[in-house]
C-alpha cells in the first residue's frame, strides 16, 4: 500500500516538473503534405504481374505444340519423333499402390463436404478482401 502511494506522490510530482511542448507553427502543415506525398506514391504504384500475358500465350503455345508432337509422335508414319515407346507408362499405370486403401463413405462424404467449404470460404475471403482494399 505504502509503494503505491509512493508511486503515485513520485508521478504527481514528475508532472507538475514535465513541461508541456507545443509543436511548431509548420508542424500540421509539414504532416499534411507528408500524408498527401504517401499518397500519391501509393497510387503511383500499378499491379504488375509476376508472369506477363505475352508469357502466358508463350507459355501455352509451347504445351500445345509439346502435346502435338506428343500425339503426332505416336503413329509410325510420323517423322517428327518416330521412336518413342510408351511401353513404361502401362507398366506404371498397372501399378495399383492403393489398392489395399479403402475410405469408409462418412470419411468421403465428410472430406468432399469439407472441401466443398473450404473453397467456398477462400471466395469469400478473396470477394471481402477485393471489396474492402480498395485504395
Amino acid at each position: 500500500m505504502k509503494t503505491e502511494k509512493n508511486i503515485e506522490e513520485f508521478t504527481k510530482y514528475i508532472m507538475k516538473e514535465a513541461n508541456l511542448e507545443k509543436p511548431s507553427d509548420d508542424f500540421l502543415n509539414r504532416v499534411m503534405h507528408s500524408v498527401k506525398m504517401e499518397r500519391e506514391l501509393s497510387l503511383s504504384k500499378v499491379y504488375q504481374p509476376l508472369i506477363s500475358k505475352p508469357a502466358w500465350a508463350a507459355i501455352g503455345v509451347g504445351i500445345i505444340v509439346l502435346c502435338v508432337i506428343i500425339l503426332k509422335g505416336t503413329s509410325e508414319d510420323s517423322l517428327l519423333i518416330p521412336n518413342i515407346d510408351f511401353t513404361a507408362f502401362d507398366k506404371i499405370a498397372s501399378i495399383n499402390l492403393f489398392e489395399r486403401i479403402q475410405f469408409s463413405d462418412t470419411f468421403t462424404f465428410s472430406f468432399v463436404v469439407f472441401s466443398f467449404l473450404v473453397i467456398l470460404q477462400l471466395a469469400v475471403i478473396k470477394n471481402y478482401f477485393d471489396k474492402h482494399n480498395m485504395v
